[in-house]
């Protein structure tokens, strides 16, 4: 898509490329000397969409591709509902307790901690409105970008 938006192959696109398939060949290896019995078309599956879900984001809008980039859906269900994580909350750079207290402050948007499998702490948005448009959750994904950065 960068390539696209520009009109040519420059360095910093094929830095990406090479950048995401550096990550994806060291999983691969990594997979395969841990646990070679696993299913060997899952991995290479998982990286394809999201190479193609960071690639629609980016068509979408470029800034969004960066800052959704590190949050990661932790739950599976057909209710309104969403759990997500970052790497800052998985390492302990920040709490889901902090990021939680900071955006209810703000009030532009009300979200939950939860403790998924009593071991993931995740943030919890539950999504219910007929009206909430994608601006609402252009508005959620900031609250919690500007809240971890600070915190960070």
């Amino acid at each position: 898509m960068y390539i696209a938006r520009k009109d040519v192959v420059s360095t910093a696109s094929l830095t990406y490329a090479g950048f995401f398939f550096a990550l994806y060949l060291g999983a691969h290896l990594v997979v395969r000397f841990t646990v070679p019995y696993a299913d060997p078309y899952l991995l290479p599956i998982v990286c394809l969409l999201t190479a193609i879900g960071l690639t629609e984001i980016y068509r979408l809008n470029p800034d969004d591709a960066v800052k959704q980039a590190g949050w990661i859906v932790v739950n599976d269900t057909v209710l309104p509902l969403v759990c997500v994580t970052h790497d800052d909350i998985r390492s302990g750079r920040c709490t889901v307790a902090d990021l939680v207290r900071a955006i209810q402050a703000r009030g532009r948007v009300w979200i939950s901690d939860v403790v998924l499998g009593r071991r993931e702490p995740a943030v919890r948005a539950c999504i219910t409105s007929f009206r909430t448009e994608h601006d609402d959750l252009d508005v959620l994904v900031d609250e919690l970008e500007r809240a971890r950065t600070s915190r960070s």
